[in-house]
């Protein structure tokens, strides 16, 4: 939404909607009366990542290797098991994860449902981040060893 962001907070394994604004500075003040919405994940992992889906859904990873989806209403509707989950990223009906510990990309219906698995050691290194664009081009950011591998 417009003049809102949303913050994965790891050190309280929350996921907060908070209004923007900004001071006379530019400088991005957040104010803890206008918080908008607390997504309260109840578990001992943090939060680490976020896409948004059509219909206003709200994915929300976990270093657990869970994936929260949220409906417009900000109600949880599916919990999604993956092995491990550092980042994702949702395309029309897939949700790409990327999973830190066996180096590979693992591709998800918003259902849950595995749909495939790509990637490995030779390819990715602690792979911590992904990104699509508009072509379908897949962007994999490995934090071990400072690349950015492209499919």
């Amino acid at each position: 939404p417009d003049n809102q962001y949303y913050v994965c907070d790891t050190y309280n394994n929350m996921f907060v909607l908070r209004p923007l604004s900004k001071s006379s500075s530019s400088r991005v003040e957040v104010y803890e009366k206008d918080l908008i919405h607390l997504f309260d994940l109840a578990v001992e992992s943090p939060s680490n990542d976020v896409a948004f889906g059509t219909s206003g859904c709200v994915y929300v990873s976990c270093l657990n290797g869970l994936v929260y989806k949220f409906n417009d209403q900000r109600q949880l509707v599916i919990t999604i098991k993956t092995p491990s989950c550092h980042g994702i990223a949702l395309v029309d009906d897939l949700l790409y994860t990327v999973d830190n510990e066996r180096n590979r990309v693992s591709v998800y219906k918003t259902s849950g449902e595995h749909v495939t698995t790509f990637g490995s050691e030779k390819e990715l290194s602690s792979p911590s981040a992904i990104a699509i664009d508009d072509n379908g081009f897949i962007y994999v950011c490995c934090s071990k060893s400072g690349t950015v591998v492209v499919y």
